[in-house]
């Protein structure tokens, strides 16, 4: 899910499988797979769109999400998108349809207040044989040191924008939400948000 710490979620992934397949592993965002090494047998792909195709040259995939207002809000923050309900229809849709085809599923509430456990089971479920802490850590330092080029819109490894982060705290969507597109998704969607522990007011 898009801002949804997915591309935090990427850099742990690409540390671990780095330390694991080394020069091996090739990585790129799913808008730019011109950028994989051809010789790479091991690939990594950030994607925000999962489709039957990818799933079916996967070996693994790992899904990151967060309460869908909130992703909206960070959304806004960071592109300037008018968020309507078509905006929470594709999120919650392929939220769902993740949840069926991934081998993990990370919230990005628990990503943040704990993310040593959340390296930890990633590396678990993965059964890659890795220092949680050591992987996350190294993550971080990557993220806080990368920058795009002049021609580029986000690092080349790290995939980075400038000024990714937009700082959005849970429920920012109380304040900067209208009321009236709340009203309605809560109308269409209330059982998605309970199913996933997203509370309603």
């Amino acid at each position: 899910m898009q801002r949804s710490g997915s591309t935090l979620l990427f850099n742990i992934l690409r540390e671990a499988l780095l330390d694991q397949f080394g020069n091996s592993l090739s990585c790129a965002f799913i808008g730019d797979l011109t950028k994989l090494n051809a010789g790479g047998s091991s690939v990594l792909i950030k994607t925000h769109r999962l489709s039957k195709l990818l799933i079916s040259r996967a070996e693994s995939v790992v899904y990151s999400y967060r309460d869908p207002r909130d992703a909206a809000v960070s959304q806004m923050r960071k592109f300037g998108t008018n968020i309507d309900l078509g905006f929470f229809r594709n999120l919650i849709r392929q939220h769902e349809f993740a949840c069926h085809n991934s081998v993990m599923m990370i919230r990005y509430d628990n990503l943040v207040s704990d993310p040593i456990q959340e390296v930890a089971d990633i590396l678990q479920t993965l059964s890659l044989e890795l220092d949680p802490e050591k992987v996350y850590t190294s993550a971080v330092s990557t993220m806080s040191s990368s920058a795009p080029g002049e021609n580029s819109a986000y690092d080349p490894v790290t995939l980075l924008h400038n000024n990714h982060r937009t700082g959005t705290l849970p429920k920012a969507w109380k304040t900067e939400l209208a009321t009236s597109l709340l009203d309605e998704a809560h109308r269409e969607y209330e059982w998605y948000f309970r199913k996933w522990s997203f509370a309603l007011d």
